[in-house]
């Protein structure tokens, strides 16, 4: 995952909305002969290029009330400022809101509670809840407990759109997004949504007919299906798919948009939904710059990031553990248990540098010529070849015998090294394997204790978003659970 996170998501969010806008409606063969390539101007809404929707609009409200906190009652009044034209409009007035909204809207400014504003019916499934729920995944990205993540979407989504369908794809869609947030790559993260989702299932009571209908993203790899079997209308579960099967199969944010737009019908919601995730993937920088400079009041999009950012995103760093293997996480820099001629070796200096190939081997080379290899506690960087990171720092773990404290000393030299060559780097967030627990027999409570110790007392901890500890197996990862806890 890349820095500026929140900027990500609104701009991602934004700019797929602003690039549907002029052809929603238009069936799929018409893109067949008039692809969108880039931003267009007027069309169906008759709207200047850079023209955001209701997507966008109910999105900023959400993400502008979560950043002082979570208040049902304050995004519900949002929402209906928005309708009013008071707030969150491209141009000072609405000239695209669903028929369910409408509706819900309507029922916030009678004074009805919020989680009953939305319609309950089948036919009130349309994708009005999902297309703005996003930013709900930045209140929740320290959650864990799934009951929790699904009551929250389950309200926001209730203010609207409170029918099942609806309340569940806005769950699974977030679900996806924190996995996104802890650094997976696009795949690895999928498989994980669809197993916590399905855990969640057999947990709870839910209409088995109506988990059914999610049975092309849960059971089975949406990304897999042909084009002809993906539908882009307005139905909330037609949404989802579409907006997956875009993000699966596509490599970088501007091929996520384009072809959630050239699918046709919906085109600015399903690029939204896609965007959203396309930005939280691929990062900032990954947008091209021209159509964020052409979106509408850029610069109040910009603030509301800032504020969001500053308010619940950078309060504190995060701090988080997961088991899994470090080649497959996407952080800015994976940590390499590396040794002393950082030319590999076993365990896990030896995999990074099978995945990561010979380029990581070469820089390596270079600086045993340099310096002459790398001293047990110190640490140097090198790129990251083919593994998802940027980057990786080889640090030397000491070998657990002879003078036990120094030993110790060494550790905490190995990680505070560590983090001090990121910082030098502009690095956010840093992933760490389990140093000298292998073959170098260093105790694994002990170390653990180390790690999180020196973590958390380095002194300049604030400047990175998240930093992740990487358990192989399932000793470390209770130990660390546990110390965390």
């Amino acid at each position: 995952m890349k820095t500026k996170t929140v900027h990500s998501v609104l701009f991602g969010l934004a700019v797929g909305d602003a690039l549907g806008v002029p052809v929603e409606f238009k069936n799929r063969s018409y893109f067949e002969t008039k692809p969108v390539s880039d931003m267009l101007e007027y069309g169906t809404h008759n709207q200047p290029a850079g023209t955001w929707s209701d997507d966008s609009s109910l999105a900023f409200c959400l993400a502008e009330s979560l950043s002082k906190g979570y208040d049902l009652e304050d995004i519900a009044t949002k929402f209906l400022q928005w309708c009013n034209a008071e707030i969150w409009t491209p141009y000072g007035r609405v000239f695209d809101i669903g028929i369910a909204t409408r509706q819900a809207i309507f029922q916030i400014s009678k004074g009805t509670n919020p989680v009953l504003c939305g319609g309950f019916e089948e036919n009130d499934n349309g994708n009005g809840s999902l297309m703005r729920i996003l930013p709900l995944a930045f209140y929740l990205q320290r959650e864990t407990n799934l009951n929790i993540i699904y009551q929250k979407a389950k309200e926001v989504s209730s203010i609207t759109h409170a029918h099942f369908r609806s309340v569940f794809a806005c769950f699974i869609y977030i679900v996806y997004a924190l996995e996104i947030l802890k650094g997976q790559n696009k795949n690895k993260a999928y498989e994980n949504m669809q197993l916590k989702v399905n855990d969640f299932i057999s947990e709870n009571d839910f209409n088995t007919k109506e988990v059914q209908l999610f049975d092309r993203i849960l059971n089975n790899r949406i990304s897999d299906l042909s084009s002809d079997d993906i539908h882009s209308t307005g139905y909330v579960l037609h949404s989802l798919e579409a907006s997956f099967w875009c993000f699966l199969n596509s490599n970088s944010y501007e091929e996520t948009v384009l072809k959630a737009v050239n699918l046709g019908s919906d085109t600015d919601t399903t690029a939204a939904i896609a965007g959203g995730l396309a930005g939280l993937l691929y990062g900032f920088d990954a947008i091209p710059e021209k159509w964020i400079n052409q979106l509408a009041r850029k610069n109040d999009i910009l603030e509301l990031c800032d504020k969001l950012e500053s308010n619940l995103i950078q309060k504190s760093t995060l701090i988080e553990i997961q088991k899994t293997d470090i080649t497959e996480i996407t952080t800015d820099v994976i940590v390499n248990a590396a040794n002393t001629s950082l030319l590999g070796g076993g365990g896990v200096d030896g995999a990074i540098h099978r995945k990561g190939g010979k380029q990581i081997l070469e820089e390596c080379i270079a600086i045993r010529n340099r310096q002459g290899g790398c001293d047990v506690g110190q640490a140097v960087i090198t790129t990251a070849g083919n593994l998802p990171s940027k980057y990786v720092i080889h640090t030397v773990g000491p070998v657990w015998n002879g003078d036990k404290e120094e030993k110790k000393k060494l550790l905490e030299d190995c990680y505070k090294n560590s983090l001090e060559l990121a910082l030098q780097h502009n690095i956010k967030t840093i992933a760490f394997p389990n140093i000298s627990t292998g073959i170098y027999h260093f105790p694994k409570d002990k170390a653990a204790e180390i790690a999180i110790k020196t973590v958390k007392e380095f002194h300049r901890k604030e400047e990175f978003e998240k930093i992740i500890f990487v358990c192989f197996d399932d000793e470390n990862y209770d130990l660390y659970k546990a110390l965390l806890a």
